[in-house]
């Protein structure tokens, strides 16, 4: 069969090539056309997975071409486009990632062309097209199947049926012809005869393409996860009127929201080009998709990976949204590729009715760090992506066909149920890794430095031995209980055995504490419970200096070995009556210690383990601040006791075991780092190139351009504000310049204030003395004479005044010696 499908590089384009890829024994010829390079037949990247995701277009993971495509079609050539479509059997196109009039230009060109063979189109829509139908309101449904209180909790059964159905439907998936070399003109050549069945071959065609396998461990939920997931006081109010289901035979009643009216336009030209002789037409109104790295639920998964507290719930959170696995979906298409259905229109939906906080609370608790979601008005909400998917309010019934006991169901229990399966493709799809590390090495090696940068440029979490026991013995469950119980014993024995000893009174309180030291049985209780959290699980861990010898690593990253057959329980079985004598008659040979395994939650990938010469760990922890300096720790007297201790452990002259040992035994690869003499980003470099020898991961980090850039930028920043620094500092110079220079002129007319001052009192204290002798010797004759001038008044007063003085003059010398 010839299978086109629009838009193969998309995220359900993914889905449907490798569920349309092999079905009925034969494989399948797949054509299509890009939405990421519609002009460009070289261009392999291609653009977002879903319509308006713009996380997909900053991200290095854009979609491919999936391999199973055998041609890819050009839209640049219409007449070529009708064309291929026409050779084709199925005709698959998807609104979600089509633009509207892009399909109702194919439809009306369908509507004129001649349809030689029989032919079936399908149209994927959405159950947005009914969110404003008008509904009826019921407390319960007699055919709805009983939920229970953990919606999100799916049992094991239904899942082995789930996934032994699907590898039965799929048993071929993996496969793929080999007709790469085939000259791409076969492609428009004659299909009506049958193709013979292709001999099935290995492919790295991706997640997409893969048989389902095995779960893995880190995805399974622990104990502690699932006490969470109970329901919470501020969970929205149980409805007690809920919406009646919807069936795909009302298709008639559906109103769109405003947005999708276009989408139901197109829906209705469709199905009325059902009536063309030799086409077949579907419409499929799928739910909210999830699987294979998420589409409308990208943005809550990355978050909830990221331990970011993003996540908002729209109120009232209690509004039921439609959800479908995209496998789900693509088997659905599969079965509808036969034309045999004689129902047009189509409901594509699980099973389970969810609100839309158990979607969102779900998916907080079991991928990200649980917390209480918060919640916002619709108001608020206006302008977040997919707001109004995710208020809508509608409960249907899945379609016929999926209601059928043969339809091969991925996840028909819903999203919360299979939360463990959808993370588990969310991290294979978005290429995320858990990075498991442990840096070791004597002290003031700088394993904390190490951890810390190692953590910070993995986007991983630090896990260091202080701050995961004082937070253990903070908890309010058993653990933490166990811890500060026996941590108060150890305390008190520890202090005892100091007040008995020698220098009872030499040892300050907080120097005890430091050295009391749990036992390797609790410390690996502490550690199993740390790196079981969802944030380890997920997103991995970087062990600072824990453990520290070969017997605390075998506690923490070793269980038995699980026995693949169940040998065990087989056995006891068939020797029952052997037992009853073994009983009387014991076996002198003790049975054989159980094989043990690498624990694949928490055995770390990468072992780096720090080497450093003795002075310089000396030096290094000599030079800690003395803020950060800790009596019994890290100042000289527990560094040369920790150092012992280390050397005790680890480098043995007895032949005692390494921790490095521990690893090497088990083919697991140790990188021992010597960093005398090497700067802090030559040690993380080396330790980088060797946690990165098996290619690098996504992990939402950034690229290696991207660093270059953010390098270039900081680079820029640093320098703008030097000069910024340096412009400043020149204004503050001309500042501090011109405000001396005030000063100085402040000053100068200050002393020339005071010059003129004390002048002025130089010429009044000078002129006292003047005034007496004028007084003494002038004022009394030149008073006199002006008298006589008035009682004469002479023709010449002048030269009466002249003469009177001169005698008063000759008067005065007269007189004069005879005085003396």
């Amino acid at each position: 069969m010839r299978i086109f499908i629009n838009h193969v590089d998309t995220y359900t384009g993914y889905a449907l090539c490798a569920g349309l890829r092999r079905f009925n024994g034969v494989t399948n010829r797949m054509f299509g056309t890009a939405k990421g390079s519609r002009d460009e037949a070289d261009d392999k990247e291609t653009q977002p997975a879903t319509q308006g995701d713009a996380e997909w277009s900053t991200e290095p993971n854009r979609l491919t071409v999936p391999a199973s495509i055998r041609r890819l079609i050009f839209k640049r050539n219409p007449q070529q486009l009708l064309k291929n479509l026409l050779s084709c059997s199925l005709i698959v196109y998807d609104l979600h990632t089509t633009d509207p009039d892009e399909v109702e230009d194919i439809v009306k060109k369908l509507r004129r062309a001649a349809i030689e063979k029989p032919t079936v189109f399908v149209l994927i829509s959405s159950v947005m097209v009914w969110a404003k139908t008008k509904q009826e309101f019921v407390e319960r449904d007699p055919e709805e199947e009983t939920q229970g209180d953990d919606g999100d909790d799916a049992s094991s059964g239904k899942r082995s049926e789930q996934k032994a159905s699907d590898e039965e439907e799929n048993g071929g998936g993996d496969s793929r012809d080999d007709e790469a070399n085939e000259d791409d003109s076969d492609a428009d050549s004659d299909d009506s005869e049958e193709e013979e069945p292709v001999e099935e071959k290995d492919t790295e065609e991706g997640a997409a393409q893969e048989e389902d396998e095995p779960l893995p461990e880190r995805f399974k939920g622990t104990k502690s996860i699932s006490r969470l997931r109970k329901p919470r006081k501020s969970s929205p109010p149980e409805r007690v009127l809920k919406p009646r289901l919807l069936t795909g035979s009302e298709f008639e009643r559906r109103i769109p929201a405003k947005r999708y009216e276009k989408w139901k336009t197109i829906e209705t030209l469709v199905m009325s080009l059902g009536s063309k002789e030799n086409l077949t037409t579907y419409v499929i109104a799928a739910g909210a998709m999830y699987g294979q790295g998420e589409g409308p639920f990208y943005a809550a998964f990355k978050a909830a990976w990221l331990g970011l507290q993003t996540h908002k719930i729209i109120s009232p959170g209690n509004n039921f949204v439609p959800t479908i696995h995209t496998r789900d979906l693509a088997s659905l298409v599969r079965r509808l590729a036969a034309g045999t259905s004689e129902e047009p229109y189509h409901i594509a939906v699980d099973m389970s009715h969810v609100t839309q906080y158990d979607i969102i609370q779900t998916i907080v608790n079991r991928v990200g760090q649980p917390y209480e979601v918060e919640e916002v008005t619709q108001e608020q909400a206006m302008l977040f992506e997919n707001a109004d998917l995710l208020t809508v309010d509608l409960r249907m019934v899945p379609s016929s066909e999926m209601t059928a006991l043969d339809f091969p169901w991925l996840c028909k229990e819903g999203l919360p149920a299979n939360i463990d399966r959808v993370a588990a493709e969310f991290c294979k799809w978005r290429n995320l890794r858990q990075v498991k590390i442990l840096v070791a090495g004597p002290p003031g090696s700088g394993k904390s430095l190490l951890t810390g940068l190692l953590a910070a440029k993995l986007n991983t979490p630090a896990v260091r031995t202080q701050d995961v026991v004082d937070a253990s013995k903070l908890k309010g469950d058993e653990l933490g209980s166990l811890l500060r119980e026996k941590w108060s014993q150890l305390v008190e024995d520890q202090k005892k055995k100091k007040s008995n000893g020698p220098g009872a009174g030499t040892s300050s309180g907080a120097n005890t504490s430091r050295r009391v030291r749990f036992d390797v049985e609790t410390m690996t209780k502490i550690f199993n419970a740390k790196l079981s959290e969802n944030v380890c699980r997920f997103r991995g861990f970087v062990l600072d200096g824990y453990p520290r010898t070969y017997q605390e690593a075998a506690a923490l990253f070793l269980r038995p070995k699980k026995k693949e057959d169940g040998g065990k329980d087989g056995n006891a079985t068939e020797d029952g009556d052997a037992g009853g004598d073994l009983e009387e008659q014991p076996s002198e040979e003790e049975p054989p210690p159980a094989e043990m395994e690498f624990e694949p939650l928490k055995a770390p990938d990468y072992v780096i383990i720090l080497k450093s010469a003795d002075v310089h760990c000396e030096e290094r922890m000599m030079n800690v601040p003395q803020n950060q300096v800790i009596p019994g720790h890290n100042d000289r007297d527990g560094f040369f006791r920790r150092l012992a201790q280390h050397k005790l452990t680890n480098e043995s002259v007895h032949g005692e075991p390494s921790l490095a040992d521990f690893f090497q035994e088990r083919k697991r690869e140790v990188l021992t780092l010597d960093v005398d003499g090497k700067s802090t980003d030559d040690i993380l470099e080396s330790a980088c190139v060797y946690i990165e020898k098996d290619g690098r991961f996504f992990n939402f980090l950034k690229s290696e351009r991207q660093s270059i850039l953010d390098k270039e930028q900081e680079l820029q920043r640093r320098i703008q504000e030097a000069e910024r620094k340096k412009a400043e500092e020149e204004e503050l110079a001309r500042e501090e310049e011109q405000r001396v220079l005030a000063e100085r002129r402040r000053r100068d007319m200050e002393r020339l204030q005071k010059i003129a001052h004390h002048e002025h009192e130089v010429i009044m204290a000078r002129s006292i003395p003047l005034r007496r002798y004028l007084m003494q010797s002038v004022v009394p004759a030149l008073s006199e004479g002006l008298l006589q001038v008035c009682r004469v008044m002479p023709e010449d007063p002048v030269d009466f005044l002249a003469e009177f003085l001169l005698a008063e003059a000759q008067k005065s010398s007269n007189s004069g010696p005879a005085e003396l």
